[in-house]
C-alpha cells in the first residue's frame, strides 16, 4: 500500500501495538503515530512501535489535541514525502488517518486505500451507519445532530461528519494543515473547506465499531459539542453577513448615484440604468 497510516494517540492500550502489527502484515509499511501528551506509562507501548521496521513516532510533551496532531503529521508528510515544487511523491499517494482505540479495522482501512486509488483526486471518508444497533445513544443522537447541522448551515450531504478513517490525497494536504482548529473541531472545519472548495468527497461504508460503549473516547461531549457548532454556525454567519455587507455596499452606492444625478433621477430611466450599471 502507498499511503502513510498516521494514527493519532491519547494514552492508547497496548491494543494499539497488535493493531499496528497487523496494519504491518496487510502491506502498510510506512505508519506514523502521534504521541499528544500521553501518559508515562504508556511510553513503552509507543517505544515498540517505534522500533518496527516503517514505523514512525512523533511527540507532543504535553496534549495539544487531535487536530494539532493531525496537523503536525501533514506538515511531517509535506517534509518527508512530498516534492517541494511540484507537490508530487514517489512513494506515496497521500495518508489515511485511523484512530487508535481500534474502532476502524483494517478491512475498512483497505476500502479507503481502494477508493483512493480510484479516486485520486477526491477525500475519502469511511462512513459509518449511525441506524446500527450497536451504537451508543448518545453517539447516535450527537452524530445524527451534527449531520443535519453541517447539511443545514453549510450545504452537502455528507453521513459521516465525526469519522476519523479518512484518505487525503497528496493535492489536499497542503491546503488542510493550515486550516484552523488544534481539537476535534478540526476534522469538521475539514469538511467545511472541502465542500467550499468543491473538493469531490467519496464516502466509503464501514463496520460501526463501538468497543465498551465507546468508554475510552476522547471527546468531551459538551465542550467539544461547543466547538464543532461554533464552526458550522460561524461559518454559516460570516458568509450570511458577507453577502449582507455586499448588498449594503451595492444599495449604499446606486442611492448615492442617483442623489449626486439631481431631483429628478430617481423618475429618470436614464439616470436608473446609469446608476445600475
Amino acid at each position: 500500500m502507498d499511503q502513510l497510516i498516521v494514527i493519532p494517540a491519547l494514552n492508547p492500550g497496548k491494543e494499539l501495538i497488535e493493531y499496528v502489527d497487523t496494519l504491518l502484515s496487510h502491506g502498510y509499511s510506512h505508519i506514523l503515530v502521534v504521541d499528544d501528551g500521553s501518559r508515562e506509562d504508556c511510553r513503552f507501548i509507543f517505544d515498540e512501535i517505534e522500533a518496527k521496521d516503517g514505523c514512525r513516532i512523533l511527540r507532543h510533551e504535553v496534549n495539544m489535541g487531535k487536530g494539532k496532531a493531525l496537523k503536525d503529521a501533514m506538515t511531517y508528510y509535506l517534509d518527508n514525502h512530498m516534492n517541494s515544487e511540484d507537490g508530487s511523491s514517489k512513494t506515496h499517494s497521500g495518508m489515511i488517518t485511523v484512530d487508535s482505540d481500534g474502532q476502524h479495522i483494517v478491512p475498512d482501512v483497505n476500502k479507503v486505500a481502494e477508493a483512493m486509488k480510484a479516486n485520486p483526486d477526491s477525500l475519502v471518508l469511511g462512513a459509518r451507519d449511525f441506524d446500527s444497533d450497536n451504537v451508543p445513544s448518545k453517539s447516535k443522537f450527537g452524530n445524527k445532530c451534527t449531520i443535519v447541522a453541517l447539511k443545514l448551515f453549510i450545504g452537502g450531504h455528507i453521513s459521516d461528519t465525526q469519522t476519523g478513517l479518512r484518505g487525503i490525497p497528496n493535492c489536499l494536504i497542503k491546503r488542510f494543515s493550515t486550516l484552523r482548529g488544534d481539537r476535534f473541531e478540526y476534522e469538521t472545519v475539514m469538511l467545511i473547506d472541502a465542500i467550499h472548495s468543491n473538493v469531490d468527497i467519496k464516502e466509503v461504508p464501514i463496520e460501526t465499531v463501538y468497543i465498551n460503549n465507546n468508554s475510552e473516547t476522547h471527546f468531551n461531549p459538551i465542550k467539544d459539542s461547543v466547538r464543532i457548532y461554533k464552526v458550522i454556525l460561524g461559518t454559516f454567519f460570516k458568509y450570511t453577513l458577507s453577502s449582507l455587507s455586499s448588498f449594503l455596499v451595492d444599495y449604499g452606492i446606486f442611492c448615492g448615484l442617483i442623489y449626486a444625478m439631481g431631483r429628478n433621477a430617481a423618475t429618470d430611466s436614464r439616470s436608473i440604468w446609469i446608476a445600475t450599471v
